[in-house]
């Protein structure tokens, strides 16, 4: 299972702040490990995350977390955070405007970044089946 340590770990290492959020680079995993971890972000953390598609040279997945999910993102794994690198979750909380109410939709959406249109799913599993490649 993905631990506070661990999932502090991946977003030392390798994410990309965005103002409206969080993007988890997963770009190497497959499809079938992006969804899983989406799973355990949204079952034992509560982080609504939503999947972008990216086609450049091959498909690649990532996960992006919401910016109203940032307050508890940090309470997760802000212990387990070097300081130089809480910037990464307090950029996404400096403008607290642009901080929406969780939804409670059971639906995923999937941004295909080439075509510029989001897809919406009734769920993960049916998103991951639809992009098996």
């Amino acid at each position: 299972m993905l631990t506070p340590v661990a999932l502090a770990h991946m977003i030392m290492g390798d994410d990309a702040v965005r103002p409206h959020g969080l993007i988890l680079c997963t770009n190497n995993y497959s499809i079938q490990d992006v969804v899983l971890l989406m799973n355990v972000l949204q079952i034992r953390y509560r982080l609504d995350c939503t999947l972008h598609l990216k086609r450049q040279n091959k498909i690649e997945y990532l996960i992006y977390i919401r910016q109203c999910y940032m307050p508890s993102l940090l309470n997760i794994v802000s212990p387990y955070m070097h300081s130089s690198m809480l910037y990464k979750l307090n950029n996404s909380l400096s403008n607290p405007s642009n901080l929406s109410k969780p939804s409670n939709r059971k639906k995923i959406s999937v941004l295909d970044q080439v075509e510029n249109q989001t897809i919406i799913y009734n769920s993960i599993r049916v998103a991951a089946i639809r992009l098996k490649y």
